[in-house]
C-alpha cells in the first residue's frame, strides 16, 4: 500500500510520457543513462538556446525560476517522474534522479 502511495505522488501521467519511456525500454538498461542525460541536456537546450555542459551548475546559465519550470515542467511530461527544484542543480544531476526513478519504477511494474 505504501508504494502504490509513492507511486502517486513521484509520477505524472500525461498522454506524451508514453513515447520516451516506449523508447527508453527499447534500450538495453546499460545505455538508459545516456538516453537520459539527452532529455534534460536537449530540452535546456531548446530553452536556452545554446550547447549545455552536463556538469555545468544550471544557475550558471542565468536560468531563472520560470525557466526551471518550464523545464520541470517538459521532462515530467515526458517521462511522468515528479523533480523537486532542489534535484536541478547540474544536467547529470538530474539525469541520475530520473534514472533512479524510472528504474524503480520498472523493477516495481516486474513485480507486480
Amino acid at each position: 500500500m505504501a508504494r502504490s502511495a509513492w507511486k502517486t505522488r513521484c509520477f505524472v501521467r500525461h498522454p506524451d510520457t508514453g513515447k520516451f519511456l516506449a523508447e527508453l525500454r527499447a534500450l538495453p538498461r546499460e545505455e538508459w543513462p545516456t538516453a537520459i542525460r539527452r532529455l534534460p541536456s536537449g530540452q535546456l537546450s531548446l530553452l536556452l538556446r545554446r550547447t549545455i555542459d552536463p556538469d555545468r551548475p544550471l544557475s550558471d546559465y542565468g536560468l531563472d525560476s520560470l525557466g526551471n519550470l518550464e523545464l520541470r515542467t517538459r521532462i515530467e511530461t515526458e517521462t511522468g517522474v515528479r523533480i523537486s527544484p532542489t534535484k536541478i542543480t547540474t544536467v547529470r544531476d538530474l539525469a541520475e534522479h530520473l534514472c533512479d526513478e524510472l528504474a524503480a519504477s520498472e523493477a516495481a511494474a516486474s513485480a507486480s
